[in-house]
């Protein structure tokens, strides 16, 4: 995730700063329901409904990911690229790191899940 993209005339903080929140938000929810499911699938080994459960997170961060890594990059141009004050750009560099922080762990928790068929 180090190519950065153009920055697109008019995209600025308050289009980018949103978008990081709530996206790092979702990820977090999808890493966790990655651990519950590990946690439910050792105790309830043979519930009927782990599979599916296990499918839908794998499906779902695999819809996610792309449309994900070219926000980080659109992101990562607007910070490096667009004009910005200080505190602004000090936001979106933090929520950029939250983001990618969400993303790498949500990352390494759906690869353990399909290890664990």
């Amino acid at each position: 995730m180090n190519a950065v993209a153009e920055i697109e005339p008019g995209v600025t903080f308050a289009h980018a700063a949103p978008l990081l929140k709530e996206y790092a938000s979702k990820l977090k929810e999808l890493g966790d329901g990655v651990l519950n499911h590990l946690a439910e699938s050792g105790i309830l080994f043979a519930a009927p409904n782990t599979g599916m459960i296990r499918d839908e997170l794998i499906g779902r961060f695999k819809h996610l990911r792309s449309p994900i890594e070219e926000l980080i990059r659109r992101s990562s141009a607007v910070l490096e690229q667009g004009q910005l004050n200080g505190l602004e750009k000090v936001e979106l560099w933090l929520r950029l790191a939250e983001l990618e922080h969400n993303f790498d762990i949500a990352a390494r928790r759906v690869d353990l899940i399909k290890l664990k068929k």
